[in-house]
């Protein structure tokens, strides 16, 4: 009967560490998988780091472009109104050499 029970406690002993040797490999693989994340972590962390340094240099490339298109519009509305100023003063000009012409005209006849 001793002999029975010992052959019973080996067993489950064997049984036992076969389990332990189980959930070893289970958490060494755990353990493997949660530092493959963590360097993925990681990595996505610095990935964060540069698309929001990215992301601040194009704020600050669109602000300077938003800042170049409105001193270009001021430029073109100044020469908008240089161009207006001018044909006025070319269709005064035209207007004073028809008059001109007219009254030479009528002095010749």
């Amino acid at each position: 009967a001793h002999d029975i029970e010992l052959s019973k406690v080996s067993e489950d002993l064997k049984e036992s560490a076969a389990e332990n040797r189980r959930l070893l490999d289970d958490h060494l693989a755990l353990e493997a998988r949660i530092g493959d994340a963590s360097r993925r972590a990681v990595r996505s962390e610095r990935d964060l780091v540069d698309i929001a340094s990215t992301c601040r240099e194009h704020e600050e490339t669109i602000e300077r472009l938003r800042s170049e298109l409105e001193a270009s519009q001021a430029a073109a509305e100044r020469v908008s109104d240089e161009l207006q100023a001018a044909r006025a003063d070319l269709e005064a000009a035209n207007d004073l050499l028809s008059d001109e012409r007219g009254g030479r005209k009528v002095l010749e006849s």
